[in-house]
């Protein structure tokens, strides 16, 4: 099999500066579309109220005191929680204005429900207010918030050990097939705020693409895994973990390309095939938790189990220069379209 110093030779790899790699245009690497109603909460957001310091003590949780949603994060390191609340309740901020409602469908019903969802970044030992709750009839208490949600995720957020490594770093294909759309906005990329971090996300970039775009092979591989058999959509937390579909591509050099919300039944390879670059593998979709239609793709070192490994960085080959894709640019096959605000 194929090792990095093979690749090297071979020219399949390049060294991040040597890469079109701009600054950060939008906060977090991530940028949510208008009509998208998913909110990304930090220290810095408007209206969340800190109250304070917690003690080194218990774990991370969430609870109902009056109407006010407190969490806490007594762990010396930052921690995430997603949380969607059901249409029965409108969320406030904390300066009293509302925060519009997005939308999720499941398996079996294809009708948009109303709902609000929130992924919070809790610093070290820090205690906060995100939003209020108000709007639904019946007496609010914790027995009964928790008995209407159930969805709700403290998402592990361990750090990867090199995010941005001096040393070379794949050089792969562009995984959506230009046709007369050949400009694809980047929503999220490296240690994107929404869902891109830790040890195993990290590496992911989403491109804003219509439905049923196609979805082709960055690397020569065999193919691991094809699920596609979901339609649920939306940005529900039970999404996080069930029901997005994909196909993984795993490679000779010990890595696997994941190409993530694929739309159902529209998978164009089985397992143990053998695929080549720029094969058509999809067509794009908003499947799993997805917000908006998009394509997720990620780099993974392979693993023997159902879990990804570690992710790996990347970056796209170019007639020009090879780029690594920001959230906030459009991109094209070729790399970031320059007049694309």
């Amino acid at each position: 099999s194929y090792s990095f110093c093979t690749l090297l030779k071979r020219k399949m790899t390049v060294l991040i500066s040597e890469c079109d790699h701009p600054p950060r245009r939008v906060a977090e690497n991530f940028e949510m579309p208008e009509d998208s109603n998913v909110y990304v909460l930090t220290e810095d957001s408007p209206g969340l109220i800190n109250i304070g310091k917690t003690k080194p003590k218990g774990d991370v949780r969430w609870k109902m005191r009056e109407n006010i949603m407190e969490m806490k994060n007594p762990t010396n390191d930052v921690q995430i929680i997603c949380i969607t609340i059901p249409e029965q309740w409108t969320c406030l901020k904390n300066d009293g204005t509302e925060y519009p409602k997005s939308w999720y469908t499941t398996d079996d019903d294809d009708t948009m429900q109303d709902i609000t969802t929130f992924v919070v970044h809790l610093q070290p030992r820090q205690k906060i207010c995100p939003f209020k709750l108000t709007g639904y009839r019946k007496k609010l208490t914790e027995a009964l918030l928790c008995k209407m949600l159930g969805s709700w995720a403290a998402i592990g957020n361990e750090p990867h050990p090199d995010p941005f490594p001096k040393t070379p770093i794949m050089l792969i294909g562009f995984p959506l097939k230009a046709s007369e759309k050949t400009v694809w906005r980047c929503g999220q990329s490296y240690e994107g705020g929404l869902t891109h971090y830790g040890l195993y996300n990290c590496h992911s970039v989403d491109f804003a693409c219509d439905e049923g775009t196609q979805v082709i092979a960055s690397c020569d591989g065999v193919v691991a895994t094809v699920e596609d058999s979901h339609s649920r959509s939306g940005g529900h937390v039970d999404h996080l973990f069930n029901g997005y579909n994909q196909v993984v591509v795993r490679h000779s050099n010990g890595t696997e390309a994941c190409y993530l919300h694929i739309q159902e039944n529209s998978a164009l390879v089985t397992v143990n095939q053998t695929v080549k670059k720029g094969q058509p593998l999809a067509l794009s979709g908003s499947v799993g938790f997805s917000p908006w239609p998009h394509l997720h793709f990620q780099m993974n070192k392979s693993s023997s189990g159902e879990e990804f490994g570690p992710s790996v960085p990347f970056a796209f080959e170019s007639s020009d220069k090879p780029f690594i894709a920001v959230a906030g640019y459009s991109y094209s096959p070729q790399g970031r379209v320059m007049d694309q605000n």
